[in-house]
């Protein structure tokens, strides 16, 4: 079979869950998260969902995935609908690379998230991935005042 592009649907969470974890987490994954996050996208892959994800599979094996969100902040100038997309995973089995998989997931993704009145997503890349992200068009932003809080450098303070 020829591996083909399509939406993923609940029936995938299993596998989009498997590879997700190997390549993306390893060591930090406890069998409740895994579960947590299968039960969290059998739930939310569906159209009405603010998840977008799309796969290349070849007949039942899928070789590469790509899902993000779309969350709502206030609107602005920049951003009249408010909608902000953050690509949450790209990931594609090591023997399938280098093929144009985790393109076309990409791609798709962003096609999802601009047909939904989203402007602007926002993504981590791993050092690999960069050329990736900037050939179909992210920029390397770098903020002075990008700052982040997290609940886990703080639990003293919000036990």
């Amino acid at each position: 079979m020829t591996p083909r592009l399509r939406t993923a649907s609940p029936a995938d969470a299993e596998q989009i869950t498997r590879l997700h974890v190997e390549i993306s987490h390893g060591e930090l994954v406890t069998d409740a998260w895994r579960s947590t996050l299968q039960a969290d996208l059998v739930n939310r892959l569906n159209p009405e969902s603010n998840l977008g994800a799309f796969v290349v599979a070849d007949g039942e094996q899928i070789l590469s995935h790509a899902f993000g969100t779309l969350n709502t902040a206030i609107a602005n100038p920049r951003n009249p609908t408010g909608l902000v997309g953050r690509i949450n995973s790209v990931a594609t089995h090591p023997d399938h690379r280098r093929r144009g998989y985790a393109r076309q997931c990409v791609t798709s993704l962003l096609d999802w998230a601009v047909g939904k009145g989203c402007g602007r997503v926002t993504l981590y890349s791993s050092e690999a991935a960069v050329g990736l992200y900037e050939e179909v068009g992210f920029v390397m932003q770098t903020l002075e005042n990008d700052m982040v809080w997290k609940q886990e450098d703080h639990k003293e303070t919000t036990a």
